[in-house]
């Protein structure tokens, strides 16, 4: 079974800090998203990362060579690990939600697991 999903910016120091909402992934106005998403399980689940999928969707564009790290936040050890790229958020791209999701149909039984984070988008 996939026992933990982690989806964060890749690029912390990018982001502005927003208190009022800590389920948001934050960025400034026409700057690019780099996240990254891990999961863990057996067998190793395949990863997926979308934008609202069931609306008008941008492109989101895997990012080849991130080093997987050892731990994600001193929580578990990732078995899957992708990165992905958003480019140019606009305020339009203002509450529209990011999803990471760890899959394992490949495997007997089909077993997903999500997990969400809604994009602030700051004006410059």
């Amino acid at each position: 079974p996939i026992k933990n999903i982690y989806l964060a910016n890749l690029n912390p120091l990018r982001a502005r800090e927003t208190t009022n909402c800590p389920n948001c992934l934050s960025m400034i106005d026409g700057e690019s998203l780099d996240v990254y998403c891990g999961a863990d399980g057996y067998p190793k689940p395949e990863i997926d990362v979308y934008l609202d999928k069931n609306s008008t969707s941008r492109l989101v564009l895997s990012i080849a060579g991130v080093k997987k790290p050892d731990t994600i936040n001193d929580l578990f050890k990732p078995s899957s690990y992708e990165a992905y790229r958003i480019e140019r958020l606009t305020p339009e791209d203002n509450g529209r939600w990011l999803t990471c999701e760890a899959d394992l149909t490949k495997a007997e039984k089909t077993i997903k697991k999500l997990i969400s984070k809604q994009l602030y988008i700051e004006c410059k």
